[in-house]
C-alpha cells in the first residue's frame, strides 16, 4: 500500500514537472512569436575621420645660375654678346603658380661704379619681337626672351607661331620673343593651374646685349642687371 502511494505521487511529480515545461516552453514560444527582434543581435555602429594635412610649398629646385656673356664688346667697334640661364619650379599647390620677373634699377643695366647705363630693349612689334634687334650705330640695348618646358603655361607674349611673330601662336621657344626690362614693374613669364610634376616646370631665360658702332660715350667697365624670379602660388 504504501509502495503503491510512493509510485502514484512519483508520477504527480513527473507529471507537474512536465506540465511545468511544457508551459515555460509554449510561453517562450509565444514570447519569441510576439517579439521577433528579441532574438535578433543588436549592433551599436560608430565612425570617425582620420585627417591629415599635407602644406602648401613651392620652391626654385634649381635656382637661376649667375650669367657672364659671352664676349666683351667695344663701344667704338661695337657688336654683340649673349648668355643665358635656367631655373626649375616645383609645387604641390592645386591650383598652380605665376612666375614673373623684374629689375632692380631701369635701365636694368648699369655700369658698377655708376654714371652709365645700357638701356632696356624697346621692341619694334608690340608686345615681344621674334628676333632681337641689333643696335644701330651710336646707341646699345639689353633685353631678355623666355622659354618653359610647358608651353601651355608660357605667358602669351612669349609665345610664336614657329614662324615670324610672337603673341600669336602656342611655341614656346628659346631665344624667341625678346623685350627689355621694366625697372622693378614684374613682367609675368608664367602662369600655370596644377601642381608641377615631379620633375618640376624648367625655364630658360636668354639676354642679349647689342652695341653700335660709333658708341664712345658709353664708358668701358663692367656692366651689370640684378633679375628677380618670383614664383608665387594661385
Amino acid at each position: 500500500m504504501q509502495h503503491s502511494f510512493s509510485q502514484s505521487f512519483s508520477i504527480l511529480v513527473r507529471e507537474a514537472f512536465m506540465r511545468a515545461a511544457v508551459l515555460t516552453l509554449l510561453a517562450f514560444l509565444a514570447f519569441a512569436w510576439v517579439e521577433p527582434q528579441a532574438l535578433q543581435a543588436v549592433t551599436a555602429t560608430d565612425s570617425f575621420l582620420v585627417t591629415q594635412t599635407i602644406s602648401t610649398e613651392i620652391a626654385f629646385s634649381t635656382p637661376a645660375a649667375d650669367v657672364t656673356m659671352s664676349n666683351p664688346i667695344g663701344s667704338i667697334t661695337g657688336g654683340n654678346a649673349d648668355g643665358s640661364t635656367y631655373f626649375i619650379v616645383k609645387t604641390n599647390n592645386a591650383a598652380g603658380f605665376t612666375l614673373t620677373a623684374n629689375a632692380s634699377t631701369q635701365p636694368a643695366m648699369q655700369r658698377v661704379g655708376g654714371g652709365y647705363s645700357i638701356p632696356d630693349y624697346a621692341t619694334s612689334s608690340s608686345p615681344t619681337d621674334y628676333n632681337f634687334a641689333n643696335a644701330p650705330a651710336g646707341s646699345s640695348h639689353f633685353g631678355f626672351s623666355y622659354a618653359a618646358s610647358s608651353s601651355a603655361d608660357v605667358h602669351p607674349d612669349f609665345l610664336n607661331d614657329g614662324a615670324s611673330s610672337c603673341a600669336s601662336g602656342s611655341t614656346s621657344t628659346v631665344g624667341k620673343c625678346w623685350r627689355g626690362f621694366s625697372g622693378t614693374t614684374p613682367i609675368t613669364l608664367f602662369s600655370s593651374s596644377a601642381p608641377t610634376p615631379n620633375s618640376g616646370a624648367t625655364s630658360t631665360m636668354s639676354f642679349k646685349v647689342s652695341v653700335g658702332a660709333s658708341n664712345a660715350q658709353l664708358a668701358a667697365g663692367t656692366y651689370q642687371a640684378t633679375i628677380t624670379l618670383t614664383a608665387t602660388t594661385n
